[in-house]
């Protein structure tokens, strides 16, 4: 990611528009994989309304959505299991690989789960110290998914673009999709994501933006896998756009 002039210029240009931005009416969009424009040099960003379709049915893990995010991030990062690093020859990228480590049905019997699940201690336990492990909602996501047979589902996860409580909202969006590579202890790039203070940083100098619609000149995050859904990524701009609140 990278630091621009224009940035500078957008966030004087937010602090005078910001509230009546907050106030017009939102562009409305209810097909999933609609675009959210890639705001030219001068332009305010725009708020964008977008209620996901196409969802799983009730009880349901996504692959695509919910267990890739987490396990790019976790655990296919440079040095670990991504394409370049490939540790003992494990790539952890795509379904392919990840199924490859995984029996369906069977979480005990899954190797992936099983080196989540370790003793922190132990030299198989993933991702590795000092590395921060997989929360307790992340590791249920992944062995109710291998519960459900380990299939490739594509289906997407409920996201409405007008929440955008930090707490609530952005910050699981990050801390699936970007903290594994963006923390204290693995600060790819320099960029450290692991709270409010950290990310609100990259939100002042544009590059959480650029790098989440994948702007062309920005480091694109999460680096393989998935790009967010454009709910998703609305969701970050409408935050942003509403004053980024620690809420």
């Amino acid at each position: 990611m990278k630091n621009t002039p224009f940035w500078f210029c957008f966030l004087c240009t937010f602090v005078l528009v910001g509230f009546h931005a907050c106030k017009t009416e939102p562009l409305t969009i209810e097909i999933p994989g609609a675009p959210i424009p890639i705001e030219g040099e001068g332009e305010t960003p725009e708020y964008v309304s977008i209620i996901e379709s196409d969802l799983c049915a009730e009880g349901v893990i996504s692959f695509e959505r919910e267990v890739l995010p987490i396990l790019v991030a976790g655990c296919a990062y440079s040095g670990c299991h991504n394409a370049a690093s490939h540790e003992d020859g494990i790539v952890l990228e795509d379904y392919q690989g990840i199924r490859s480590e995984v029996e369906a049905g069977d979480p005990n019997d899954s190797e992936i789960y099983e080196t989540i699940t370790e003793n922190p201690n132990d030299d198989d336990f993933m991702p590795p110290s000092p590395a921060y492990p997989l929360t307790s909602e992340q590791i249920t996501i992944v062995r109710q998914w291998i519960q459900q047979g380990a299939n490739n589902t594509t289906c997407r996860v409920p996201c409405n673009s007008e929440n955008t409580s930090f707490a609530a909202d952005i910050f699981p969006l990050i801390q699936d999709n970007c903290l594994g590579c963006h923390q204290p202890t693995n600060a790819l790039g320099g960029i450290n994501l692991e709270d409010y203070a950290h990310i609100k940083t990259f939100v002042a100098n544009g590059q959480l933006m650029g790098s989440i619609k994948h702007t062309p000149g920005y480091f694109v995050m999460p680096p393989t896998g998935e790009k967010m859904t454009d709910c998703q990524i609305a969701q970050v701009q409408n935050w942003i756009i509403e004053g980024a609140l620690d809420n």
